[in-house]
Order: structure tokens, then C-alpha cells, then sequence
């Protein structure tokens, strides 16, 4: 049984839990058994989207299960988030953290919580919008691919500030791609972190 309380309560619906070098937590919800009767070996297996809370000690963290059936949130030492993957809303202590209309991974780059960091990477798989609350002042997202372990920019992605964060549309052939979340003042430490993370 996961050491994490998890509510609602489902059949097929486990938390795998896996403890991280730096102490901090990856806890990982999915679907076991696809809900359609049929579905491609890599979904979408969930017919409507499903949403979850997890509780750790003073924190609590909403995640949504989406139509790929799986569900990512990695926490620091101190509980923070730094990376989540899914579909739908994710939102810490009652606050939406992140809402993304395709499932995608976000992860800070530079070892700040998500909503404090500076340089996000973003994998997305689909297309829609994305809202990424944050409190780094970033305002540029790039799309690009690695080419000999660098992080090359084929096109910047518009965005439009919202209160607390920031939100952009991903299109079919941005959908391919690698995002870069930074704010424009800081883009060359960015792109540094980012070809870090993808050596």
C-alpha cells in the first residue's frame, strides 16, 4: 500500500511511490485497466478525465488522470514540486499550479520548485493550451530540438500573461518539439540548463 494517503479511492487506479537520490519523493498514478473497451497499446485509455488528491504531510496535491491514464508529481526534499506530468489541472494547497489541455511533462530546470523556477522544459504530447503558474517571471516559451546534445530553437511559441502565470497554445508541429518556459532577460542561463538536462 503506497505510504501516501490517496483520495477518492478506486480499483485500478495504484500509486507507485519511489524514493529520489536527493531525498525528495516521485509519485506516480495510472490507470491498470483501460475503462474503453478499445484502445491503442498506448492510450488514450480513460474515457473522461479523473482527478485525485495526495496528501503529504502539511501538503496536499491535486492530480488529474487524463485520456493516457498516468500521472506524474516529483517533490523535493521539502515537499515542493518540481516536475509533474499529465493532463488536466494540477494544484498545490488549493492552488493550480499548472493546466494543460494535452498530457505533457514539465520539469524546472534549476532546482527551484515549479512555481518559483526561472527555466522550464516541457514535453508535450498533443496539442491545446498549457497554463504554467509561476513566480519566476518567465514570458518566453521556445520550441526546438536537440541536435548533437544542444537545445536548438526552431520558433518561439506567443504567450499571453495571466494572473500569476503564464498561457500559450501548442500546435501540431510545436507538439514535436522540446519547449523551453524562461523569461527573456535570462534566456542564454536557460538555454545553459536545458542543454545540460538533455546530455
Amino acid at each position: 500500500a503506497p505510504r501516501t494517503p490517496v483520495s477518492p479511492v478506486r480499483p485500478n487506479r495504484p500509486v507507485f511511490e519511489l524514493d529520489r537520490a536527493d531525498g525528495g519523493r516521485v509519485y506516480t498514478l495510472f490507470a491498470t485497466k483501460p475503462d474503453r473497451s478499445v484502445t491503442a497499446p498506448n492510450g488514450p485509455w480513460i474515457e473522461s478525465p479523473e482527478s485525485y488528491t495526495l496528501r503529504k504531510d502539511e501538503r496536499q496535491m491535486q492530480v488529474p488522470l487524463g485520456a493516457y491514464g498516468v500521472s506524474l508529481v516529483a517533490v523535493q526534499k521539502d515537499n515542493s514540486i518540481d516536475a509533474v506530468e499529465g493532463q488536466g489541472e494540477f494544484m498545490e494547497n488549493g492552488s493550480l499550479l499548472m493546466a494543460s489541455e494535452p498530457h505533457v511533462m514539465a520539469m524546472s530546470l534549476d532546482q527551484h520548485p515549479l512555481r518559483e523556477s526561472e527555466a522550464v522544459a516541457l514535453f508535450p504530447i498533443g496539442t491545446g493550451a498549457v497554463t504554467l503558474m509561476t513566480q519566476g517571471g518567465m514570458d518566453t516559451v521556445e520550441a526546438g530540438e536537440v541536435v548533437d546534445g544542444q537545445f536548438r530553437v526552431l520558433e518561439k511559441i506567443p504567450t499571453k500573461q495571466v494572473e500569476g502565470g503564464l498561457t500559450f497554445r501548442i500546435d501540431e508541429v510545436q507538439s514535436q518539439c522540446i519547449l523551453l518556459v524562461a523569461s527573456a532577460g535570462r534566456l542564454g542561463q536557460a538555454h545553459q540548463l536545458m542543454n545540460a538536462a538533455v546530455q
